[in-house]
């Protein structure tokens, strides 16, 4: 009862918020009260739905489930972000989510994670492979399912899975992305992260094209190197981007990467919740800011020679 008061009150706080940005008008289209409008929807409906978020429909040949993963204090929040996918127009088979097995147990998650369970979320504990969760464990549980990735700290839009899904049905070898970007390629070599193509000018080739996971990335089954699981090489090549991993993995077997339709034509169909923006700045001065990202890309490259699978030298 009094995690619910609280709740009521939390929800009853946001509302006068949204009152007071009416009052004082917002720029950008309102987008700021139409993003309050959406985190408040999902946590009343967190509160009061029973619906199940999972569904026995068989779509194609292959079981299709949405992946995903969180630590720390985002434990609290990352029940919006699978409230959004439980709300999906076309309803995965699984939605499961992957905890650090040395942070959490089943007795230290938060009650608003463990109601989700009764409407079809499963939690699976694993050991930390940091960012890594999103996929991996996915990968060595279900090989042959088609796996959506999401993140934890956005509220997606509820036609993301249908959309990618689609996308893969025309492309079925190919994996799906909402956004990301190109790769650049400068004088036949390789650019920095930084200078790679933005996305209104990118898409056009499907090897160059690099999806960012925060977008929502579909992975059909068998498309990724079998290196992609393999631990002791990715922590040590690239511990911090993921994106990067996963691009090389699909590079190796020359996979190509398909855009879907998107609502934003940067691939933004999601309202970003309060502990993403610290995400955000946190990564971006970790892998952007002092180049890591770029230190990482030439890591992976370097081992396995990928620099003539999108056409450029070696640096």
């Amino acid at each position: 009862m009094r995690k619910l008061l609280s709740k009521l009150r939390k929800a009853l706080f946001q509302l006068s918020e949204i009152d007071i940005l009416i009052q004082k008008g917002v720029s950008d289209n309102n987008k700021q009260i139409d993003d309050m409008l959406t985190i408040h929807r999902y946590e009343q409906l967190s509160l009061v739905s029973d619906r199940i978020g999972i569904s026995d429909e068989q779509y194609g040949p292959h079981e299709l489930i949405v992946s995903l993963t969180t630590f720390g204090n985002r434990i609290n929040e990352v029940y919006l972000a699978i409230e959004s996918l439980m709300q999906q127009t076309m309803k995965p088979n699984r939605i499961v989510i992957w905890l650090d097995e040395t942070e959490f147990c089943i007795d230290n998650i938060p009650l608003s994670l463990k109601k989700l369970i009764n409407r079809g979320l499963t939690i699976s504990f694993c050991e930390n492979l940091r960012s890594y969760k999103k996929l991996v464990p996915a990968l060595q549980a279900f090989p042959n399912a088609v796996i959506v990735t999401c993140d934890d700290d956005v509220i997606y839009k509820q036609d993301l899975v249908e959309n990618l899904y689609k996308t893969h049905i025309k492309n079925p070898g190919a994996i799906v992305f909402g956004g990301g970007q190109e790769i650049g390629i400068k004088d036949g070599e390789l650019t920095s992260y930084n200078e790679w193509y933005s996305p209104e000018i990118a898409y056009s080739n499907p090897i160059l094209n690099f999806p960012t996971g925060v977008c929502g990335v579909l992975y059909p089954p068998q498309v990724l190197h079998p290196d992609v699981t393999k631990k002791e090489l990715f922590l040590q090549l690239a511990p911090t981007a993921d994106d990067v991993w996963f691009k090389a993995m699909s590079l190796l077997t020359n996979t190509p990467c398909m855009k879907a339709y998107t609502h934003d034509k940067l691939g933004n169909d999601f309202v970003e919740l309060g502990t993403w923006t610290q995400k955000s700045n946190a990564l971006m001065n970790e892998n952007v800011f002092n180049n890591k990202n770029d230190i990482q890309i030439k890591a992976v490259f370097d081992y396995y020679n990928l620099y003539e699978k999108i056409g450029c030298k070696k640096k």
